[in-house]
């Protein structure tokens, strides 16, 4: 509690809904100046996959590059429909993967303090040996850094703030999620297995129809039926809140 206060004290909530504003500009942006972005990322990931693959010997190392990669385009499509960033949004389906977004955001932002922290040495000194434009470009590039340091600080700050409220609920989210995915086992099985398998014996994402083709008796198709009305429901849902936050 006394780190959480101490981390609310140095800017946590302020910044968390700065973090929150940006992060709708940013969707925004995208919807409307890069709409084919999921295709790009896509692309980008299936050469990187054909890329590692040429270097992997076995087929199984092969299929668990092809599924950690689908997983990731996955992931990328469902930001960009839930426009939500996901390390700032937990899941409660998927809460121990929120810990890790958290701590490789930190990662990332305490690595941007120490080149931040360089340059602003750098920069400093050099402002005693420049003049005329040298020193104009340089005090330009100190000034962006000092910026970039308080944002990262900030955001180091943040995921601090957000890994104790996360721990502190750490035992009941886990509860959460294995109940949520005993309940998914339970329920999906059999559909579940052969998406699983598209998704480690090709490159490119399989499609709805493909999906809906490999069907091959009633019980999958009952699956299928009620794993698209949960996640219908849960868009509904989503959006709902959105609309009211």
């Amino acid at each position: 509690m006394e780190k959480e206060k101490l981390y609310e004290m140095l800017g946590a909530s302020w910044f968390q809904k700065v973090v929150f504003k940006v992060e709708d500009l940013k969707f925004k942006f995208i919807d409307r100046f890069c709409p084919n972005i999921d295709s790009w990322y896509c692309n980008y990931c299936d050469k990187k996959v054909k890329k590692i693959c040429l270097k992997l010997d076995t087929e199984e190392e092969k299929e668990k590059i092809r599924l950690k990669y689908n997983f990731k385009k996955m992931a990328f499509k469902k930001e960009l429909r839930e426009k939500k960033n996901r390390n700032y949004h937990i899941d409660f389906n998927n809460a121990s993967r929120f810990k890790d977004y958290l701590l490789w955001n930190k990662k990332v932002h305490k690595n941007g303090m120490i080149w931040n922290g360089i340059w602003i040495s750098l920069c400093s000194l050099a402002l005693f040996f420049t003049s005329g434009i040298a020193s104009v470009l340089t005090s330009v590039w100190l000034g962006y850094n000092v910026l970039a340091l308080g944002v990262n600080f900030e955001c180091v700050n943040l995921q601090n703030y957000n890994l104790c409220r996360f721990e502190k609920r750490e035992d009941t989210l886990v509860k959460i999620e294995k109940r949520s995915k005993s309940r998914d086992v339970k329920n999906f099985a059999k559909v579940g297995e052969k998406i699983y398998n598209k998704l480690c014996n090709r490159i490119e994402m399989p499609k709805s129809s493909e999906v809906v083709s490999s069907i091959t008796d009633k019980e999958e198709l009952e699956q299928l039926r009620k794993l698209a009305l949960e996640v219908k429901a849960q868009r509904q849902d989503s959006s709902k809140i959105k609309m009211k936050k």
